[in-house]
């Protein structure tokens, strides 16, 4: 479903928050480079955002349903077919509900783009972490942050060994 909204506010948007949050703690998007995969109104904003912090961003799109993509300004269009050759060294971002078996079979088909850390998301959506604990210690993938809610940025936390000791311990 494509949504009609328009994005007018972009300093209160959600991805201006999470772009500052991590800029707060210390990711310096001039020497990184960022994958947007959606051409809507929020994958341009993404994008625009990422590249006025100086991002290289790469912009592409599972399929061409609507004629041509509009690439923002400072982005670079990237084939979807191609987009693993563009990924190296990224992160990974996989909700906390996903199955043993999923999450495994999600990074392994990522390995090609040797992923440095992983976000899990959603935490407060499910009872069992074990599957973070197992993907962890089968991948040898790092813990990068944890998001338990959806009042950005408050809701994304860095993955402490604290914060994940509170994770699992949680009643």
């Amino acid at each position: 479903v494509k949504s009609g909204v328009r994005f007018t506010r972009a300093y209160t948007s959600a991805v201006e928050q999470a772009v500052s949050l991590l800029e707060e703690d210390g990711v310096d998007f001039l020497s990184t480079t960022c994958m947007v995969i959606g051409n809507g109104e929020y994958g341009r904003l993404a994008a625009s955002t990422l590249a006025a912090r100086g991002a290289k961003v790469l912009v592409t799109v599972r399929q061409y349903t609507h004629g041509t993509v509009s690439v923002p300004l400072g982005c670079t269009g990237v084939p979807y077919e191609n987009r693993y050759d563009y990924l190296d060294n990224c992160k990974i971002v996989m909700s906390a509900t996903t199955k043993n078996r999923d999450a495994a079979d999600i990074l392994e088909k990522f390995s090609v783009c040797e992923p440095d850390c992983i976000v899990f998301t959603k935490t407060d959506e499910t009872a069992s972490v074990g599957m973070i604990l197992n993907l962890l210690y089968q991948k040898e993938v790092a813990l990068s942050f944890l998001t338990n809610g959806q009042s950005v940025p408050d809701d994304i936390v860095p993955a402490t060994p604290e914060a994940l000791a509170d994770l699992l311990l949680r009643e």
